[in-house]
């Protein structure tokens, strides 16, 4: 996939469709966030989708800075430790969550859903069972307390667990990723999408024996 994190100058938004759109194809979501809860505020989106035969550069990938401040009017939580916690990061990713050109956060959530529903994603990956997914979900249930009608192109059926994929068939991970951003939404979307996309293929190899 060609994005350049090397320089690592990324715009407020990414949207690349897949070259070519598939049905069953999978969504690896990423969120960085200032809190741990599923009540925390968004300050990235990150994705990446693919089908099981789509090169790395075929690949779809989404990308929006999130208005932290405009998460806290709809009652989401920023966590002083997580905040620290970010402090001590590298600098491209520290400085990446710190720009002020976030987008509000139902047009980050329209935007997401409208490129997931655009590719033709059915499964939603998140790196464990209680963190993306569900914050996600619950920005959207913000969102629609306070008079939106957000109707994300997902739903509870479309949940998967990537951290669950990793820990039962390790020995995955895409080496050539680890020169990559850790803790950037869109960066690490990417790796994950590309250890996801092996694990299916293993499985579909075995399968097929």
């Amino acid at each position: 996939m060609t994005l350049d994190f090397e320089n690592f100058e990324m715009p407020a938004m990414i949207s690349k469709n897949m070259a070519v759109a598939q049905k069953n194809t999978h969504c690896v979501l990423d969120l960085e966030t200032f809190s741990n809860t599923p009540n925390s505020v968004i300050v990235s989106i990150g994705a990446v989708c693919f089908s099981n035969d789509t090169p790395d550069h075929e690949m779809g990938a989404f990308y929006i800075r999130v208005d932290p401040q405009d998460c806290v009017s709809y009652g989401l939580e920023i966590n002083a430790a997580t905040v620290q916690w970010w402090l001590k990061q590298n600098d491209k990713a520290r400085l990446e969550v710190a720009k002020e050109d976030g987008y509000p956060l139902i047009d980050a959530i329209e935007e997401f859903s409208d490129w997931y529903a655009a590719n033709g994603c059915t499964s939603l990956w998140g790196n464990g069972a209680g963190f993306d997914n569900v914050i996600i979900d619950n920005a959207v249930k913000k969102l629609n307390d306070q008079g939106h009608n957000v109707k994300p192109s997902w739903s509870y059926r479309h949940h998967q667990c990537f951290r669950t994929m990793r820990k039962q068939f390790p020995g995955h991970q895409d080496k050539e990723s680890r020169g990559l951003i850790a803790h950037n939404a869109m960066s690490d979307a990417l790796v994950q999408a590309l250890e996801l996309q092996k694990i299916l293929r293993s499985l579909k190899c075995h399968q097929g024996n």
